[in-house]
């Protein structure tokens, strides 16, 4: 994220660029850490609104960039505050309903596909 972000400033393949890069895999343990070592680190990540981000996260990560992408397009890079004050709230309300339609259902047959799947190669074996 701190490579993203200073990107304008910090030219990719340079080495303050490869510094921040390495930087952002640290913060990232950092947060994990604090996330297993702190209680009050772990307590805010196991109230409500963590978890259900944490349950919608991949339905965001998949939706967020052609909402971003689309509404640049629309308004225009020179508005990005216009752009991001619409685009959070918006991806965040598509991710729940792309999790209640497709992610969640998709993960309650997977168990169901995977066992017959299973079962069939199972007789193919024996047979």
């Amino acid at each position: 994220m701190c490579q993203w972000l200073l990107r304008p400033p910090v030219p990719a393949g340079s080495v303050a660029g490869a510094l921040l890069a390495q930087l952002s895999v640290l913060g990232a343990a950092g947060v994990v850490l604090a996330a297993i070592g702190v209680p009050p680190v772990r307590a805010a990540l196991e109230a409500r609104a963590p978890q259900w981000l944490g349950r919608v996260s991949f339905s965001l990560y998949l939706i967020h960039m052609p909402l971003l992408a689309t509404l640049t397009f629309m308004f225009g890079d020179d508005r990005w505050w216009l752009v991001a004050l619409i685009t959070v709230p918006l991806a965040v309300l598509a991710a729940w309903g792309f999790n209640r339609v497709i992610e969640g259902p998709s993960q309650r047959l997977a168990p169901h596909i995977s066992g017959s799947v299973s079962r069939r190669l199972d007789a193919r074996r024996a047979g």
